[in-house]
């Protein structure tokens, strides 16, 4: 056939299968093959090319999957007749999910001064990785079943002993008084910089009316994508209920290597290491923007840098952009624009130890604020 151009190369990356798979998908897309032409059978088609009639084979039944071709028993191999043309779509009004609040694109690699992305550089690679490919081995070879919607056994252990510490009382009394619930969202306290982090009302809530929320986005990854919920017995069978309606478990494997991650101590290791870096960036910012070194400029793991009222921090952020910042607008987080405040949140998790001072002053300059002003 003609119209066929099939040309193999053996010192290539990609296999023989593949290579004839693509050589007749762009004959028939650029239409040199038109619909109902016929192919050459699988026994003429290997001779010409010098290869198996198994690698022929193959090839056809790839792209009969993929609804290219058709095979019509003894008649032979057929171009499927082709669908009209639809012209794509128009997504030039598509953006990012919640762009007031994710100016970051999704996926992008972590950028100065942003905020909610644990740094980079402290984690264990080595020791997760092979934690994760002996969970991965493990989640493998289980029989085969529906996950437990309420997470694995061993990893709600691990997080159960881990919040088992000596509390204060007085806000359980009250909402035992009450009859009230204490939505405890509790994912910042164990990366706590100044002083000693409050224990978990959890771990002492001895009336049953605490219900405790953390996540490992903000201490190990937020593509983890592990999270967790605590609550009182009362309320674990409906709980488990809402949580079997919900979005699926997740990943097994993930479960059984952050539960393992836990259990042989490594991660309150990584945790007492990310303090001791976030506490030495933090003073690194502090002192390439000449701020005060005091706790109230810090919000969570971000420094607030305050702008006068009315300057428009989110052209600011979105500019900063362009020059590898990601600080965060503060006046998003405000519900009553009348109150509104201007700021920049910058994170300290990922900042570098090299051109800070650079990063700082370019900074102030698309805020309008003197380098080395305080």
């Amino acid at each position: 056939m003609d119209d066929l151009r099939i040309e193999l190369n053996r010192q290539a990356g990609t296999s023989l299968v593949e290579q004839i798979v693509e050589a007749i998908g762009t004959s028939i897309s650029e239409g040199r093959l038109y619909s109902g032409a016929r192919l050459p059978s699988w026994r003429d088609l290997s001779a010409q090319l010098g290869v198996a009639r198994g690698t022929v084979k193959s090839a056809y039944e790839r792209l009969i999957d993929e609804q290219l071709v058709v095979a019509r028993g003894a008649a032979g191999t057929f171009v499927a007749d082709r669908l009209p043309v639809s012209h794509p779509a128009d997504t030039s009004d598509l953006r990012g999910p919640l762009p007031e609040f994710y100016q970051h694109p999704f996926g992008d690699p972590a950028m100065v001064f942003q905020v909610g992305i644990p740094a980079q550089d402290v984690f264990p690679y080595k020791v997760w990785s092979r934690i994760a490919s002996g969970a991965a081995r493990e989640a493998a070879m289980a029989s085969v079943s529906y996950p437990d919607p309420r997470g694995e056994p061993g990893l709600r252990a691990e997080i159960a002993a881990y919040l088992s510490l000596s509390r204060r009382h007085q806000l359980l009394e009250w909402a035992a008084r009450r009859g009230g619930w204490i939505i405890e969202d509790d994912y910042l306290s164990e990366l706590q910089l100044a002083g000693r982090a409050a224990p978990a009302l959890a771990s002492q809530d001895k009336y049953g009316r605490v219900i405790h929320i953390g996540t490992f986005s903000k201490t190990i990854s937020p593509g983890l994508r592990l999270g967790f919920i605590v609550v009182p017995p009362a309320l674990a069978n409906r709980v488990g209920d809402v949580a079997a309606a919900l979005a699926p478990a997740a990943s097994i494997a993930s479960q059984r290597a952050l539960g393992e991650f836990m259990r042989k101590g490594h991660y309150l290791r990584h945790l007492r290491r990310m303090k001791r870096t976030y506490t030495a960036r933090r003073s690194s910012l502090q002192r390439a923007l000449n701020a005060s070194a005091t706790d109230e400029a810090m919000a969570g793991l971000a420094l607030l840098l305050r702008l006068p009222d009315g300057t428009d921090d989110k052209a600011i952020a979105l500019e900063a952009l362009e020059f590898g910042l990601a600080p965060a607008p503060l006046s998003t987080w405000y519900a009553d624009p009348a109150r509104t405040r201007s700021g920049l949140l910058l994170g300290i998790t990922n900042i570098p130890e090299q051109g800070l001072d650079a990063c700082c002053n370019r900074l102030k300059q698309l805020a309008g604020i003197a380098v080395g002003q305080e």
